[in-house]
């Protein structure tokens, strides 16, 4: 199984006139998803070989970064064929705890892409890798392989950690 993790991208600053489920990106937010979708098309350029199942927190910044990564993409064939997101209330500032319960409920033939917030990623992050790392950046991107080595203490192993603009 491979698990991305990805933070959404840079939102305008929190201000009492909008909530902060419908903070928008700013300007460099959408060149943020154009960087990501140059580096990695989309999931399936990941792994092709099993299928998806991708949430996304309902705020809308999450939303935007999902949608410029796809609209961005130069390969369309990256997202054919992937599920719609699931935009569950509970993603909204998921805690790692919830975001591992429910990862666990899936189909363990399944690969998972969350886009979502900090801290809940971050730790969430820490806790499958058994390591302190430091806390996802807006518009960071982490992949992660489920780790099939005996031997290892590890249940996970990062494959890939990408940030968009390297602020």
């Amino acid at each position: 199984m491979k698990l991305i993790l990805l933070r959404h991208a840079k939102a305008q600053k929190a201000t009492g006139d909008v909530p902060d489920r419908d903070r928008p990106l700013q300007e460099r937010g959408q060149w943020q998803t154009f960087l990501l979708a140059q580096h990695l098309p989309g999931p399936l350029a990941v792994d092709g070989s099993l299928k998806w199942t991708i949430w996304c927190s309902p705020a809308l910044r999450t939303l935007q970064t999902l949608q410029g990564w796809q609209k961005h993409s130069q390969k369309s064939s990256a997202w054919d064929g992937l599920p719609n997101p699931q935009m569950h209330p509970w993603l909204y500032l998921a805690d790692a705890e919830r975001l591992e319960s429910e990862r666990l409920l899936l189909d363990p033939a399944s690969n998972l892409l969350v886009i979502g917030h900090n801290n809940g990623l971050s730790d969430w992050a820490e806790t499958l890798l058994g390591k302190v790392r430091s806390p996802l950046r807006t518009g960071q991107i982490l992949v992660l392989q489920e780790n099939t080595q005996e031997d290892s203490t590890a249940i996970w192993q990062e494959e890939q950690s990408w940030v968009a603009d390297q602020e």
